[in-house]
């Protein structure tokens, strides 16, 4: 029963990740990711939605080894429900 529930679970996840619509952003010169954040999804850092949003961002994108370390011609993948 468990294993049945986890499946259905991960079905579920695989479903709502489809749903999204993913888009390419390159990073330019002075662009951080807070930045990022900010004008893409609107969440300014003092707002306690912000950690959530850099960690899906962070997540999404696993070619990101250090937050504080994104470069011009990096090429992250935002998605938008």
């Amino acid at each position: 029963m468990l294993l049945k529930q986890r499946v259905n679970f991960q079905q579920k996840a695989i479903t709502i990740q489809s749903t999204l619509t993913s888009h390419p952003h390159t990073i330019k010169n002075g662009d951080t990711l807070s930045g990022i954040i900010a004008k893409l999804y609107g969440i300014q850092p003092k707002d306690s939605r912000f950690q959530k949003a850099k960690d899906f961002l962070l997540s999404i994108n696993p070619q990101i080894k250090n937050p504080n370390q994104i470069y011009p011609g990096l090429v992250l993948r935002v998605d938008e429900s």
